[in-house]
């Protein structure tokens, strides 16, 4: 990797951290979508260090935040997140990359088809889901995120509709992103090969995320909860048609 790529990389990483300070996610969308289509580093390496960065960034996020986190959200998205962790970085290592993309297309179809939705009608449920749609969407997340590194779509757009303050939608995502980035570095540093340039980068985003994450926590737009609302909708929509765009050209590239 050049030096030149490593930049473009910082770069990223720098405004992934941003975003995600402002909705709660999307450091991980941002991140794997820009490499993943700019062709700067593979999948493996990209997940891991996201993992590592989503760690830091989420940790500064939600200081002086804990008391809005929603536990009880928390606690059954992360019963069936883990094991779908786990089955995802199982899945990375053993499938093929035409196999690996097809999986990849149909997140990518199914998050343009919820974002799409709810940039139409933004305004949160009048009820609160169920615990089983909750389980659900931990489930996809933790797939996604063993997988891609992302943990952010599935549980997103789920809490972005629940009839909650915003603050307390951000906190949570946030403490939950704290608890996954653990849970997958430690599985990746089990199962996975990694060379010395995922640690290198790592290393180098660390102040560029808390940089990123500060200058998030203090310079936020003007934007009304619908409008943030809108922006967390067209961040998925944006996400789904990368992930859907990254795995037609590598079943393309595979055959």
């Amino acid at each position: 990797m050049s030096w030149a790529d490593s930049l473009v990389i910082l770069a990223i990483i720098a405004l992934g951290s941003y975003v995600q300070t402002l909705t709660g996610f999307a450091f991980g969308l941002i991140v794997v979508g820009s490499i993943t289509l700019l062709g700067l580093a593979p999948i493996e390496f990209t997940a891991f260090v996201v993992s590592t960065l989503s760690l830091f960034n989420s940790l500064i996020a939600v200081w002086g935040y804990q008391r809005q986190v929603r536990w009880r959200w928390l606690l059954v998205i992360l019963l069936s997140c883990v094991p779908f962790t786990v089955l995802g970085i199982w899945l990375l290592t053993h499938l093929g990359q035409q196999q690996a993309s097809v999986l990849e297309l149909l997140l990518g179809l199914s998050i343009i088809g919820c974002s799409g939705m709810m940039l139409l009608r933004p305004e949160p449920s009048k009820r609160e889901s169920s615990a089983s749609a909750f389980a659900l969407s931990g489930g996809l997340a933790g797939l996604m995120g063993g997988l891609f590194g992302t943990f952010g779509p599935p549980v997103a757009y789920l809490m972005y509709r629940q009839p909650a303050l915003l603050d307390g939608i951000r906190a949570t995502l946030q403490a939950l992103f704290c608890m996954t980035s653990i849970l997958r570095i430690a599985l990746a540093l089990g199962a996975q090969q990694l060379d010395g340039q995922s640690y290198w980068i790592s290393l180098l985003g660390i102040p560029v995320v808390i940089v990123g994450t500060l200058l998030g926590r203090r310079y936020q737009p003007p934007l009304s909860d619908s409008w943030m609302r809108r922006l967390a909708f067209g961040l998925l929509l944006l996400t789904g048609c990368s992930l859907s765009l990254s795995a037609l050209v590598n079943v393309g590239l595979a055959d």
